[in-house]
């Protein structure tokens, strides 16, 4: 049976489709990894008025209004996960392996792990309802 060039056509968008949804994955797992291990770190306590305070003056703050330590993990798990990707294009990890792609697990691992060593000894715990 030949291909017609709907076919075609559809094809292409349904490649289109799925590399955007797995690179959108690329920035999502990481995030996802950094929010799940803030929680366990916290044991899901947190002080809703002082998650609600966007002033400078307010107990999360941090630097600028970001938690370094979040963003540093974020970017680790980032980097990770580019590494590892066989989407648009092979990360050399990906391609070391034989074209496996391994960027969630990869990602999620490494930015939860930065996120749980980083939150440690900074300011993480500012946010926990004092008492």
């Amino acid at each position: 049976m030949d291909s017609s060039p709907s076919d075609s056509a559809t094809d292409e968008a349904a490649a289109t489709i799925s590399n955007v949804l797995q690179l959108t994955v690329v920035l999502l797992g990481p995030a996802m990894a950094v929010y799940a291990t803030d929680i366990a770190l916290r044991r899901n306590r947190y002080d809703g008025p002082a998650l609600m305070d966007e002033t400078r003056d307010g107990r999360i703050w941090y630097t600028g209004g970001v938690n370094p330590s979040g963003a540093l993990a974020l970017a680790g798990g980032v980097a990770a996960e580019a590494l590892s990707v066989d989407t648009l294009y092979t990360g050399p990890i990906a391609r070391a392996l034989g074209d496996i792609d391994l960027s969630l697990p990869a990602g999620t691992v490494v930015a939860a792990l930065l996120y749980a060593v980083l939150a440690r000894g900074g300011r993480t715990r500012a946010a926990t309802p004092s008492g």
